[in-house]
């Protein structure tokens, strides 16, 4: 793992099958992100999870009990912090489901180096974006 003074940014991974954490990892680690990965804990914990890394973004595992109210809890702190949903399965409708709740993104693997990075340079872009 990369040191904060070193990283493009701070990503939180939670939740994730340790074979997609893994492989998430590995490939933002290469991009220069700080990356920190932690099984899902309660809500309350993500949030300080999120705040005390200074998190620039989140991947969470695709369970609607566990990213509906971690994106609502998001939204009620103020954090502005982008959430990519992660899932095995890569079905439209689960896609759609999960920008409906308000995620900035989903995906499965296999991932892509230019697809992880497409999805957090945009993703980085829109929390910096003047509004």
């Amino acid at each position: 793992m990369l040191q904060k003074q070193e990283k493009v940014s701070s990503i939180v991974l939670l939740g994730l099958a340790d074979d997609l954490a893994l492989e998430l990892e590995r490939l933002l680690v290469a991009q220069r992100h700080a990356v920190y990965s932690h099984p899902l804990p309660p809500l309350n914990r993500c949030i300080s999870l999120i705040e005390q890394v200074d998190a620039s973004l989140v991947f969470c595992a695709a369970e609607q009990e566990w990213y509906k109210p971690l994106l609502k809890a998001i939204q009620k702190e103020r954090l502005g912090v982008p959430l990519i949903v992660v899932s095995h399965r890569t079905e439209t409708s689960e896609w759609l489901d999960t920008l409906q709740a308000g995620a900035w993104d989903y995906c499965g693997p296999p991932f892509q180096a230019v697809q992880i990075g497409w999805i957090v340079e945009s993703a980085l872009k829109s929390v910096r974006a003047p509004v």
